[in-house]
């Protein structure tokens, strides 16, 4: 994207231009903008075929689409996040905290045993401490953690790729990293 922007300024101001940076390779922008007095938009045509092409490819070239991919992104990211604090709320926050986990459960539909007869079900009525601080530590703030540096790690990777294609490839990526552990507990419970 840098090369081809580079090309796009340089040609496009006539070679007006000041060097913004130089390591790893030179990127110049043009003096005065757009409304200065070095843009020329008839340039456009000097550039060769490809480099129109990279330089119309580029995500940011249509920000309505690019940011509306972010904002899709950006939505997943946050309802990954509300997750977290909904299970925080009701894990952590709202269940009784007990002495021991012995009496964690009650059943549904007691027999004599006080088990449930057909069924498995039971309703979790507490947790200790510990299992409180356990679940904090191993699952939500990992979880968190997670998403929180995937919405700014995943905004970055999305402005800088180079087409629209590859923009929507690499969200998709995005929304299956972020669902991985989903996959994974599926696949093994």
């Amino acid at each position: 994207i840098r090369i081809a922007y580079d090309a796009f300024q340089h040609t496009m101001y006539g070679g007006h231009t000041t060097e913004v940076f130089t390591v790893p390779f030179v990127e110049r922008r043009g003096i005065g903008g757009p409304s200065g007095p070095y843009w020329n938009t008839s340039h456009f045509d000097e550039l060769t075929a490809d480099e129109q092409a990279s330089a119309c490819r580029i995500p940011l070239s249509q920000p309505a689409f690019a940011f509306g991919v972010l904002y899709i992104w950006t939505l997943t990211c946050v309802s990954e996040l509300r997750k977290c604090k909904e299970l925080l709320t009701s894990l952590v926050l709202q269940t009784a905290t007990i002495e021991d986990m012995a009496d964690s459960l009650k059943p549904t539909e007691d027999d004599e045993d006080g088990f449930c007869k057909d069924t498995e079900e039971a309703l979790l009525v507490g947790l200790t401490k510990g299992v409180k601080a356990l679940i904090v530590c191993v699952a939500l703030v990992p979880r968190f953690l997670v998403a929180g540096v995937l919405l700014w790690i995943g905004c970055r990777w999305l402005l800088g790729t180079a087409t629209f294609s590859d923009l929507i490839l690499n969200a998709v990526a995005l929304e299956f990293v972020l669902c991985v552990k989903d996959l994974l507990y599926m696949a093994v419970m």
